[in-house]
């Protein structure tokens, strides 16, 4: 449990600080030439240690525009986590994050879920200077494996994230979304889409994940 806790803080910080980047743009004008140690054919995303495949958040047969801006982390510590980060991208500026963590979970599912949750809660705080207030939280069920749902918000972003068993590893999804204009049509539409689940882009993202045997 411990191991797990401290390697999704090592994860999520190390996307922030953008280590092993590639993507994005030069000088916030044009893209910049993506060298992933990953492989991407047609929409999907495969690690570079074949751990994981999952769909690109904007699929570069349907939001090319989207993908020639958009960054991308990779990372690995060989024995523990595999993980990659889409985003920021051209005015998509939500951070797709996926992990996958290559030892099962060690309690009950609701348990391992809660750690987690509190350790991310606690990022995103000291990311955006405020607390976020929880407005979601659910069992669900992804292409079969059990899962939590969690959604949270404060003025600058919400923050959804999701906990999937997948028997001998287990899968966590972190989408960090900036609020443009909190209040807005746009920014309750989100909202509401995020308190159940509704929002499709997400889904996407996490329902094409698969855990490569």
């Amino acid at each position: 449990m411990r191991t797990y806790c401290l390697a999704v803080i090592l994860v999520i910080a190390t996307g922030l600080i953008g280590c092993d980047s590639t993507g994005g743009t030069v000088g916030g004008l044009f893209p910049a030439p993506k060298l992933l140690k990953g492989n991407v054919t047609g929409d999907f995303y495969t690690s570079p240690d074949h751990a994981f495949q999952i769909q690109i958040p904007y699929p570069p047969s349907r939001d090319d525009y989207q993908w020639k801006y958009a960054k991308v982390t990779e990372g690995s510590d060989g024995d523990y986590t595999t993980w990659v980060i889409f985003g920021p991208a051209a005015t998509d500026l939500a951070e797709y994050h996926a992990v996958l963590i290559k030892t099962p979970v060690l309690e009950s599912l609701k348990n391992q879920a809660d750690i987690v949750l509190a350790s991310q809660s606690k990022i995103f705080t000291t990311r955006t200077g405020e607390s976020p207030v929880q407005i979601s939280y659910k069992a669900i069920t992804i292409n079969g494996k059990p899962g939590v749902y969690a959604a949270y918000e404060n003025s600058k972003a919400y923050l959804v994230e999701f906990i999937v068993d997948h028997g001998s590893r287990f899968a966590h999804f972190e989408i960090a979304i900036p609020r443009r204009i909190p209040g807005s049509e746009y920014d309750q539409e989100l909202r509401n889409a995020l308190m159940v689940r509704k929002w499709e882009r997400v889904n996407d993202f996490v329902n094409s994940f698969k855990v490569i045997p």
